[in-house]
């Protein structure tokens, strides 16, 4: 499946009249293939799993910089980095990773 389906929603919604309330469940995993195979037969965005089709779809559901900018705030606000991220940049600012 692709990234965050929220965007992948948020951008079909944004581009094809839908009704948000047959997406909305996300969760389930029925309702995520149905909206993937969707998407993917729009021929509008890129395939599944290709480097650029997170960045498509966010740009569509967010068309502004401002949007986007916003809707990363919003998902970061309140956010506190866990052991894991303090061990990851540990790490990385010691050079033992440079992938993440």
């Amino acid at each position: 499946m692709g990234h965050d389906l929220g965007i992948q929603a948020a951008a079909l919604c944004e581009s094809t009249p839908c009704l948000t309330k047959t997406i909305a469940d996300l969760a389930n995993p029925a309702v995520r293939r149905s909206l993937q195979s969707f998407i993917d037969g729009l021929d509008r965005f890129p395939s599944t799993g290709v480097p650029d089709e997170y960045a498509a779809l966010f740009e569509k559901a967010f068309p502004g910089e401002n949007d986007r900018r916003t809707y990363i705030a919003a998902k970061l606000n309140g956010a506190k980095p866990s052991y894991g991220h303090m061990a990851l940049a540990t790490f990385m600012k010691a050079s033992r990773t440079k992938i993440v």
